[in-house]
């Protein structure tokens, strides 16, 4: 028999966290405009309108994890919940005027666990990244712990199922690698990693990679996927330029790592990275020929797009 005076208890009680749910979602909403119009004050190469850019980014990104928080938590660590964030965060392309042009998307929808690897310029790499995610099945990516202290971005990303690693200790380090290495092997989840370890504004080349990525792979008997970034021609941190602007993401073949030892490491390494070097050059010389071509510059392009 039901007691009916807790049955219209419970009805206020949700009634009330749906009102305030909703009146934090309207003024996040507004507070998000705010940044946006802020966008938009100041010259070209002004700090305010450089710095504004990259806050109404990050803010939209803790927006979206803050409000998709309840469904997280009603599947905490399901990767689907990444797939989930980032076509809402994927949605600030649009504001900031991006274009990504994913060339080679089929190699990223087989049913398949894996590492993605992929160079790492700008905080806007993660960006492309939420967009790339829309092409995969079951991903998510590795982050440095120090993200996890960061609220509320960093503990409802943990809920939506990124894995976070402290790279100041070996032995988590390991912990949490041994970790993804079963999510690959159990659960056929994509796992994204830069390899460089940190952020690389030259446009010259990349930094030496870290061993993590590839031992990983290794060890899970999973391919290792390289994912090519353009330059990014339209943000100049030192000028405090951030331009609209246009990124090629160029997936390469698959490496297997089926037949590999831990002997194997950095000659895994070494090859990947001379790869995606190489695929780099060509992409400079590719964008730097687009740039001399008026045309080009002056055609209107935002969002992503396939050209296989």
């Amino acid at each position: 028999m039901f007691d009916y005076p807790e049955v219209f208890s419970l009805i206020r009680h949700l009634g009330w966290l749906t009102t305030t749910y909703f009146w934090f979602a309207n003024a996040s909403l507004a507070i998000l405009l705010v940044f946006v119009l802020m966008t938009f004050i100041g010259p070209r190469g002004s700090k305010f309108t450089y710095v504004a850019k990259f806050s109404m980014f990050y803010y939209l990104s803790s927006m979206v994890v803050s409000l998709l928080a309840p469904i997280f938590i009603l599947r905490p660590k399901n990767v689907v919940n990444c797939k989930l964030g980032g076509w809402f965060i994927g949605k600030c392309t649009y504001l900031l005027g991006i274009s990504w042009e994913l060339r080679g998307s089929h190699l990223l929808r087989d049913n398949v666990g894996g590492i993605i690897i992929s160079n790492h310029q700008s905080s806007i790499d993660i960006l492309g990244m939420f967009n790339l995610w829309q092409f995969m099945d079951r991903a998510t990516a590795i982050a440095k712990k120090e993200i996890l202290y960061i609220f509320p971005l960093g503990p409802v990303a943990w809920l939506a199922g990124i894995t976070y690693i402290d790279r100041k200790s070996p032995k988590d380090s390991y912990k949490t690698l041994s970790k993804c290495v079963r999510l690959m092997k159990d659960d056929k989840i994509k796992i994204f990693m830069y390899p460089e370890g940190r952020r690389n504004d030259s446009r010259s080349g990349f930094l030496p990679f870290k061993k993590g990525a590839f031992k990983t792979a290794i060890h899970a008997k999973v391919p290792i996927t390289p994912i090519v970034q353009s330059p990014l021609y339209f943000v100049d941190p030192k000028k405090h330029i951030f331009d609209s602007g246009h990124v090629i993401l160029s997936v390469l073949d698959p490496i297997k790592t089926d037949d590999l030892t831990d002997e194997d490491t950095d000659m895994l390494m070494n090859k990947c990275r001379d790869l995606m070097l190489t695929e780099f050059r060509k992409l400079s010389s590719e964008i730097e020929s687009k740039l001399s071509n008026m045309s080009w510059m002056k055609e209107k392009r935002s969002g992503m797009y396939l050209k296989d």
